[in-house]
């Protein structure tokens, strides 16, 4: 008889838990509740398309209502999405009873909204709402040779006040186009978010790098390059604060990065902390933290240029905080 020998691999363990079906129905709904109640304040992710480019599979399109074919739509990245919208978007996806809690909680939301509005009190939940129009091939049934298609409506809502809007490098100049355009701009973001973060490049490095004279005009704000686009971005999203999206650090071993940071937000299974003190931090190579405070100083050098005058008047809303945020599992 033949013999093996060595140790024998280990099989992957299944987290599935096959007898959620045969819980009670109530104890289904609670927990179906639960994994609706994503943390807040949250961390939101998105993307921009022009209906003359073609869209990505990875991405799909949350308002097509609006201007022509050179306007800048609002989208969604899809795949390994951080953001917080997904974890009640994959529950509207499950199945027939979780899509049915889900619209329950939609409408008790709405009616609580409504309530707290007529009775003047700050509604303290989510108050803007966009729609994922997702198209769906669904398989025949018995009896049928064609496939049919399925429209699914899934609501996305945000904090204004509190959660975390980013996009991308590649979206730099729809945001600018949109910021220059209020007509054009989403309902999504007629009314301005206070938090505002862009996802941090490395081909970045080395960007606002020349220290400026003293009262001397700050060059940034004309420049058709890139870091032109991010200084007009930063000066024009109207944000209280502004922030670099950084996945590539790691807290230290040992220090207090993750307990109690000044700033926090919550996405899909991630966190995103600020930077409050840089020694608590492995940076990994990545110079994020140079860059903004980099940033930083242009911007202050851009506010005393043009203190007591009126000359540019689309400048007017530069953020009170700007910083960076590392994202932790």
């Amino acid at each position: 008889m033949a013999m093996r020998y060595g140790k024998k691999k280990p099989e992957k363990q299944d987290m599935a838990f096959y007898l959620f079906a045969k819980l009670p129905y109530d104890v289904r709904e609670i927990i179906w509740k639960l994994a609706a109640q994503s943390r807040t304040p949250g961390a939101h992710f998105f993307s921009t398309w022009k209906l003359d480019n073609p869209l990505p599979k990875d991405r799909l399109v949350l308002d097509k209502d609006t201007g022509d074919r050179g306007t800048p739509h609002l989208a969604t990245p899809l795949g390994d999405n951080p953001s917080a919208y997904m974890v009640e978007r994959r529950l509207w996806r499950t199945c027939q009873e979780s899509a049915e809690v889900m619209l329950r909680m939609r409408h008790k939301r709405a009616k609580e909204r409504r309530k707290m509005r007529e009775e003047k009190r700050d509604p303290g939940m989510p108050i803007f709402s966009v729609f994922f129009e997702e198209r769906r091939r669904i398989t025949p049934a018995e009896g049928q040779t064609t496939l049919t298609d399925r429209y699914l409506a899934m609501p996305l809502e945000c904090f204004p006040k509190t959660d975390l809007v980013c996009f991308e490098r590649r979206d730099l100049k729809n945001l600018l186009r949109w910021m220059n355009n209020r007509s054009e701009m989403p309902k999504f973001f007629e009314k301005r978010f206070i938090n505002f973060g862009l996802r941090y490049d490395k081909g970045w490095d080395k960007f606002f790098g020349n220290p400026l004279p003293p009262d001397t005009e700050c060059p940034y704000y004309r420049r058709r390059t890139m870091d032109g686009m991010i200084f007009r971005a930063c000066c024009k999203a109207r944000a209280e604060t502004f922030w670099m999206i950084d996945f590539v650090p790691r807290p230290r071993p040992g220090s207090e990065a993750l307990v109690k940071p000044e700033y926090e937000y919550h996405g899909n299974g991630k966190r995103f902390v600020s930077v409050d003190d840089i020694k608590s931090w492995d940076f990994q190579g990545s110079r994020s933290y140079e860059f903004i405070t980099r940033l930083g100083r242009a911007i202050n050098a851009w506010e005393a240029a043009i203190a007591g005058h009126g000359w540019i008047r689309d400048y007017q809303h530069p953020p009170r905080k700007i910083g960076v945020l590392c994202c932790v599992e």
